[in-house]
């Protein structure tokens, strides 16, 4: 199961890489969020090299790759980030590895349990996604940020 102590360590070593690996830009970094080793920040585009090199300059056995936004848009965890002109909005993402199975209703599972699976579903697309997304779902409007435009 790993060790216990392996969450904490991690969130040390990476709070560490981010205040070192910041201060030794040569620019201000305008958005930096991180979420364990995962982050997502906007760069110039001349500067990403430059922003990577210095991160895995860190530790060797520390080595991070970059995700380029494609059509406006980035999947960042749970998430894709929309650029939506100066403004970036958000809409509930799942991998394309997502088979779209959670519980199956005929197991012997309290019925609680199975209709808190689909609120907290629920609640969780609601919470993530712009509000454009909550009464679009399945319109134009929908397919067009789904198509990157």
């Amino acid at each position: 199961m790993g060790n216990c102590l392996a969450s904490i360590v991690a969130e040390i070593v990476m709070s560490e890489l981010q205040e070192q690996a910041l201060s030794g830009l040569s620019f201000r970094v305008p958005l930096f969020k991180r979420y364990v080793d995962d982050i997502f920040t906007i760069l110039p585009h001349d500067k990403i090299n430059d922003t990577v090199g210095v991160f895995n300059n860190f530790h060797p056995r520390l080595q991070f790759t970059v995700e380029i936004e494609s059509n406006g848009s980035l999947a960042f965890l749970d998430v894709e980030v929309i650029r939506d002109g100066v403004s970036l909005i958000t809409r509930w993402y799942n991998k394309p590895t997502f088979s779209g199975r959670v519980l199956n209703f005929y197991s012997h599972h309290p019925f609680s349990h199975k209709v808190n699976i689909i609120n907290n579903m629920k609640s969780r697309a609601l919470q993530l996604s712009h509000e454009s997304f909550h009464s679009n779902v399945g319109t134009k409007k929908d397919q067009q940020y789904s198509n990157g435009k």
